[in-house]
Parts: C-alpha cells; structure tokens; sequence
C-alpha cells in the first residue's frame, strides 16, 4: 500500500513538525497494516521541515501546481512496485491526499492499481472546504463575513489584488498574507473536482471517515459514496475518531 499525504506538511509518520502537531496517523497505520501482513510505503509531503529533500532544482521549481502531486505519487507508487513482487497493489490517500489517490487510480492502467482507499477524502474543492470551516468555527454571536471570503476567492481565481479589508478579517487573513506562488497552486487545486474524481476511479474504492472530524465532515463520505454510484465500494465510518484517527 501506498499512503499519500494531505494538504500541510507532513513528515513520513504523518507529523507537521513546522505546526507542532505530531498525530502520527501515517506511522500508526502503517504499523497495524505491517502488522497484519501488508506493506506500506509512506511518502512525505514536499515542502519544510518534512524531511523531504530538493535533489533536482530545475525539476522541482516545475512543480508548482496541484496535479504535479499526482506525479510525485506515481513516482512512490513506481518505487512500491519495483520493491515488491506482490498483489494486491493498493494507494491510500489521506485528505487532499485521497483526490490526488483518485487521479493517479484514474489515469493508470487499470492493472497497475488494484483499489483505492479515501481517508478522509473531501467532497468539495479546496476553497469550499475553507468557506465551510470559517462558518462551522465562527462563535454563534459573531457570524463569518462570507462575503468577503467570496470575494477574496473570486480575486485568487481570475489572479488579481485580493480586497484591502480580507487582511484583517479572520476568514481571509490567511488569503491574503499568502504570496502568489500560493495563490496559484490554490487555483490549480480549486480546478480539481473531488467528487468527480473518485467517481472516475474503476477500481474498488474503500471510503474510510472519522465521525469526528471537524476537518472533513462525515457529509463528504456520503457525497463520495453517491458519486460512485454502482462502482464497487465500501464505507467505513469510526464514530469516534477525528481527522487524524484519534
């Protein structure tokens, strides 16, 4: 199995060593798969304090949109199979992680892939995902300006100034401090549909969702499970689990 990381900088054990924050999913999954029998190779997210290293620099600074992660990906996924002479082959992706999981499953070879894990995969694109956490975390008493958020979306999609007030709104103050190169890579991202994708995906898809996670609400898994349709798939939910299967 092949793991493919979310959207923030992880290490290989699933930490962000630059955030502080040390869940440790992808080495404890890992660890209870190794456990019952399957390997696992587990890739870390490009990017600081990751452990991740530039060994091409004229290749890397062409890495600067969302579907080149689907390439990194291919690459892990080459490594896992020259490694080992063994079936089923299967990539898991985890958050953003799963929608790069469903492109590469989608553009391979039906044989080179054999099925595709979503954990905690989204439903929506990477601007929803954000409009509906700003609402969801908003005190009741102080409701989120989503208009502004909106707004300031609209500006990054067509590549112009973001509003002068999204600086000091909590919604868009992340928006707008980002540098452009960021700007950029939101828009190819924002340009990827994650429920389309998983419905491309002809292997059998496995839909893994913690009942707690204020990342990626159970609704996702639902509206990934409808996509699919009569595709083979199957759902499982962890009443008490959260983003990070804790």
């Amino acid at each position: 199995m092949l793991i493919v990381p979310g959207s923030l900088f992880s290490d290989v054990d699933g930490n962000y060593p630059t955030m502080n924050m040390r869940p440790h999913a992808y080495a404890d999954l890992a660890r209870q798969l190794c456990a019952r029998g399957f390997a696992v190779l587990r890739m870390a997210k490009i990017g600081p304090g990751t452990g991740s290293r530039t060994v091409d620099a004229a290749l890397a600074a062409t890495h600067t949109e969302f579907l080149t992660r689907v390439d990194v990906a291919a690459a892990g996924l080459t490594l896992l199979r020259s490694s080992l002479d063994t079936r089923p082959v299967v990539v898991a992706g985890h958050s953003e992680g799963a929608v790069v999981a469903s492109l590469l499953a989608a553009g391979a070879e039906p044989a080179a892939i054999d099925g595709v894990v979503s954990l905690s995969g989204p439903a929506l694109t990477i601007f929803g995902i954000m409009r509906a956490q700003i609402a969801a975390m908003a005190p009741p008493d102080a409701p989120p300006d989503l208009a502004l958020f909106d707004r300031s979306v609209a500006a990054i999609r067509t590549g112009q100034t973001l509003p002068a007030e999204a600086a000091d709104d909590p919604g868009t103050a992340m928006l707008a401090a980002m540098p452009a190169a960021a700007h950029a890579y939101l828009r190819s991202a924002d340009r990827v549909d994650p429920v389309v994708a998983l419905a491309s995906v002809r292997q059998p898809v496995l839909i893994v969702q913690g009942g707690r996670d204020a990342s990626v609400p159970v609704h996702h898994a639902d509206a990934l499970r409808a996509a699919r349709m009569t595709l083979p798939t199957q759902v499982a939910l962890f009443p008490a689990l959260n983003h990070f299967y804790k």
